[in-house]
């Protein structure tokens, strides 16, 4: 009924922009249609709940199992009733339900049950479960239930479930006539017996005289429980004070009729609590909706994101949920279709009105589209897990997605309507390591295209579930997930940005050319079009392979983008500076590329952030741990040059870290022109010196006299660079496999007068490099593999 009436409204409005004119029973809808589907809200609200309720019921009950996996939902029987509810729906909530109608809220974040909405904020903690009311016919919404044997005592296994909870929370609210609180206030004092301060939680909700009663009652029970625990030789902590309710900024603002949730208590070292108020007056908003919207966004979210740190392991979803392909096809066509349609309607309007229906369509289409997709993917967060620090994850886990292949066992679930072969709706993958552990779902990132393969593991099977004539098909599969593009260079991704940008353009230009000479507005405005959606589609695909060409030459992941090609890595002598601008950055690094003529790409370190962009591609080392992040990158690069000058804190730790992880004849030492180059490699023996006295404990006496940075010669060059020489480079300094240096000067290159000689000087230096850098290993006499002088 409520579709009925959202398209009636849709259709008096358009109609009311094409005849530019209104009649009174047109007046009349445009009142009463919005009238009726917020009167008809309250009434959906409870068929919800209610079909909700019938599914909870048939779904069955299931006790929390594992060790800190779920958090355990607390509270006296009788606040279920006050928590069943939901926001109004009128009054000054009639604004906000009407715009639910159309997709500008989050479904949950008005149908739903109070209860419901504090449940979804808990579940960022884990999986949340509750003790069911005895005798209930139907489970609320909001946790899950489980119930317990009738009849028989609960203590013990309460005690257990408490023990054994990644946090308790536990609503802080008795009704005046204190009926079933003793039971609530057992369960506090027992969570503080068993538990340590961080994983308790008290929720306050509702008014602040049922708080008051509860923080009265439990100083007494506590004493009590004290008293008793005492006989039997057992201590409890000293009682909690627990704080009193704060006063709102702006007490004229708070309303009833709206999700009452107020505050938390949580408890520091010691059992010292701390009342955290959750002050809906002191934000401003139209509606005690808005006001709450951001209370949540600016007080809430914080406090869950601090609160989280203090809990063992880490909260993830194992589940990914999807609208299935032919679904998509279902609403592309539909929406082609409204868009034909609207094509032959509008012959003959003006461009204002036919721009006033477009922004009409999209102001209900898009939200609309934005609300069903956010209610799919938020259905995944209803299934979290919890990873314990002692469980590390698999090498093909969700921390290294794609990384040589990696490998899910999944879950495969499929919607269809109607029946078994009907079409299909919704798909959800639950995502799990070979050894059963549920992992994240793998990255879909589109700066990163994945190929995956997938191998059937279970028959496919089906099974009704519960409402109209729909089916749940699902099966088991093994992924493969590998990288699209793992062998392309870095130099591929611009050639193929380049091609893209061609076509792009070419295609913009035809379609211009097209419109230019379309008569009407007809169905040969298609092609156009398509060039037009052709266009975009090439043009994302040029921006998509200039972010991935940068993301791999300036934030490589390692060691994936630095084994896809040929890598060398120049040690900056001064790696956190800010300035780019010396002659080891600027002239020796452009030299040094063009040297290389393309064999290997190389890379700069860097450990500062801010540092532009430089003429070669980087290896960031930031944070604390870059030493670690060197270690891992060091065995992957074909080459490690080191610059002949004086070394900082930070190059001498690399230097030394190169020569231990490598073998002699993969380290370069390159020798630059200029007056100070000799006093520059003088600093450079210096530096050596004196790094490997600061890690005399790590390196052993052995190792540092074995070293080839040890042997380094004392006068590498006999004399300066001559008259003449354009190029920064000098010479240059390799090892052999025994680790014995040899020296490596390049020889002038004639020039004629007035003639660059920088450009000859390189492709001399080149040609001497070629053998160094087509092999790294020099032959056993120590003179570079040359054709005259093969292996």
């Amino acid at each position: 009924m409520s579709g009925i009436l959202m398209s009636l409204f849709a259709f008096v409005c358009l109609r009311v922009i094409f005849q530019r004119a209104i009649s009174w029973t047109e007046a009349f809808y445009l009142i009463v249609i919005p009238i009726n589907l917020v009167v008809m809200a309250r009434a959906d609200r409870r068929v919800d709940r209610l079909v909700t309720s019938e599914l909870r019921g048939g779904q069955g009950s299931r006790r929390p199992e594992g060790d800190e996996s779920y958090v355990l939902y607390l509270r006296p029987f009788t606040v279920d009733g006050s928590l069943a509810a939901a926001d109004d729906v009128g009054g000054r909530n009639f604004l906000t339900t009407l715009a639910d109608y159309f997709g500008y809220r989050h479904p949950g974040e008005l149908t739903s049950t109070w209860e419901s909405r504090l449940i979804g904020l808990l579940q960022r903690f884990g999986q949340v479960f509750a003790v069911g009311r005895p005798g209930e016919s139907l489970p609320l919404p909001g946790a899950r239930r489980f119930y317990l044997r009738p009849g028989e005592p609960w203590h013990d296994d309460v005690s257990e479930l408490i023990s054994g909870a990644r946090l308790v929370v536990i609503v802080a609210s008795i009704a005046p006539d204190s009926m079933g609180a003793d039971g609530t206030l057992w369960e506090y004092t027992e969570s503080i017996r068993l538990l340590s301060p961080s994983r308790v939680l008290l929720v306050a909700v509702g008014e602040r005289a049922g708080y008051e009663r509860f923080r009265a009652d439990a100083a007494r029970y506590y004493r009590t429980r004290a008293e008793e625990l005492s006989e039997t030789g057992e201590e409890l902590p000293p009682p909690p004070a627990l704080p009193a309710w704060p006063a709102p900024r702006r007490p004229a603002r708070m309303r009833t009729g709206v999700f009452p949730m107020r505050g938390v208590i949580r408890f520091a070292d010691g059992w010292a609590p701390e009342f955290v108020h959750f002050d809906t007056s002191a934000e401003r908003g139209l509606t005690p909706h808005a006001r709450w919207r951001r209370t949540a966004a600016r007080q809430v979210k914080s406090f869950i994101e601090e609160f989280e740190k203090d809990l063992p392991g880490t909260v993830f979803s194992g589940i990914e949920a999807r609208w299935h392909w032919q679904s998509k096809v279902l609403v592309t066509t539909f929406m082609a279709l409204a868009v034909v349609f609207l094509l032959k309607l509008w012959d003959g309007r003006s461009i204002a009105e036919r721009l006033t229906v477009l922004a009409a369509l999209a102001l209900v289409a898009l939200p609309a589209l934005a609300r069903l997709t956010r209610l799919i993917h938020d259905g995944t967060s209803s299934f979290p897990k919890v990873r314990m620090p002692d469980e590390e994850p698999d090498s093909v886990s969700a921390e290294t997605p794609g990384s040589g292949g990696a490998r899910y066992i999944v879950l495969e679930s499929t919607l269809r309507w109607p029946g078994r072969f009907g079409i299909g709706l919704q798909k959800v993958r639950s995502y799990s390591d070979e050894n059963g552990r549920p992992v994240l779902p793998p990255t879909r990132s589109p700066l990163w295209p994945m190929t995956t393969r997938k191998t059937l593991l279970l028959p496919p099977q089906a099974e009704p579930i519960g409402l109209g004539r729909n089916v749940l098909c699902y099966q088991v599969v093994r992924y493969v997930q590998t990288e699209r593009d793992a062998k392309l260079r870095s130099g591929s991704f611009l050639v193929r940005a380049i091609f893209s940008l061609i076509i792009a353009i070419g295609a913009f230009v035809g379609a211009i050319i097209m419109f230019s000479n379309v008569p009407g507005i007809d169905f040969s405005l298609l092609f156009p079009l398509l060039l037009l959606l052709a266009s975009g589609r090439f043009l994302l695909s040029c921006g998509r392979d200039c972010r991935r060409l940068g993301a791999i030459t300036l934030t490589p992941r390692i060691p994936q983008d630095i084994t896809r090609e040929p890598n060398a890595l120049y040690l900056h002598p001064r790696p956190a500076a800010t300035d780019p601008t010396t002659p080891w950055e600027s002239g020796l690094l452009r030299d040094l590329i063009a040297a290389a003529g393309g064999k290997f790409l190389l890379r700069g370190t860097a450990m500062n952030s801010d540092l532009s962009p430089s003429r070669a591609a980087r290896l960031p080392l930031l944070g604390d741990d870059w030493r670690s992040t060197l270690s891992t990158a060091l065995p992957h690069f074909r080459f490690v040059i080191v610059p002949a000058c004086g070394l900082g804190v930070e190059a001498r730790w690399q230097v030394t870290e190169a020569a231990r992880l490598l073998p002699p004849s993969r380290l370069l030492i390159v020798l630059r022109s200029g007056d100070e180059a000799a006093a520059e490699y003088v600093r450079l023996r210096q530096s050596i010196q004196q790094a490997f006295d600061e890690r005399a404990a790590e390196i052993s006496e052995f190792d540092r006299a074995g070293s080839c940075l040890a042997r380094l010669p004392v006068v590498p060059l006999a004399a300066a660079a001559p008259d003449g020489w354009h190029a920064a480079l000098q010479g240059v300094i390799y090892f052999t496999d025994d680790g014995t240096p040899q020296v490596l000067r390049f020889d002038l290159v004639d020039t004629d007068d007035g003639e660059d000689g920088r450009k000859p000087q390189i492709l001399r230096i080149r040609e001497t490099l070629r053998p160094i850098f087509a092999d790294p290993a020099p032959s056993a006499d120590g003179s570079p593999r040359t054709a005259s002088n093969p292996a």
